[in-house]
């Protein structure tokens, strides 16, 4: 197996074991930006140990995480659902909204893939983006912004209808049904 040694200087008091493992690569992780690491790695057999030169490597800031993918925005009657497929590597995602009267606005920052608009009414259109982030120590960085998706909040109808007139050849039907969140009946 390897035992793979780090230090912030390339004194050789100064390393200390990171982890042994019978793997051939490992990343270190949650490491700072702009700091010089050293490493050494020991190769352990039953009777022989061999130690490698001592590298070192300056950690740069992390790349941007990739777009949010797939957003919806879905009418919950006094609300709005906005979801996306969670992106790797992302601290946490910023949502962005618009109305027909505004340009796109920040509305949330939320560490997960999921963000509800509460206080909406009936009739609300809005048209929502997201953009995913990396935070390096106190500073986003920022990914591509989603598709957008729009949305006009409805009442949400329950799984089943109720008919009150047939449609004909010279009249139109009526059926209504329960909004799944609000408890009106409302008809079409």
């Amino acid at each position: 197996d390897y035992t793979i040694y780090r230090s912030l200087t390339d004194n050789e008091d100064d390393f200390g074991p990171v982890v042994r493992t019978q793997d051939i690569r490992y990343l270190d992780e949650n490491l700072t930006t702009a700091t010089t690491y050293y490493y050494y790695i020991t190769a352990n057999g039953n009777n022989a140990k061999s130690v490698s030169d001592v590298v070192s490597v300056v950690v740069g800031p992390p790349s941007a995480p990739d777009k949010a993918l797939d957003v919806t925005a879905t009418s919950m009657c006094t609300a709005v659902a906005v979801t996306w497929s969670a992106v790797d590597r992302a601290d946490g995602y910023e949502v962005y909204s618009k109305t027909v009267e505004s340009d796109f606005v920040f509305v949330a920052d939320v560490p997960q893939n999921e963000y509800i608009q509460q206080g909406v009414e009936i009739g609300y259109e809005a048209t929502y983006k997201v953009c995913a982030y990396k935070d390096d120590n106190g500073t986003k960085i920022y990914g591509e912004f989603s598709d957008e998706a729009m949305v006009k909040v409805e009442h949400v109808a329950s799984t089943s209808w109720t008919m009150e007139q047939n449609a004909t050849c010279a009249t139109d039907g009526k059926r209504s049904n329960v909004c799944m969140y609000c408890g009106a009946v409302f008809s079409e």
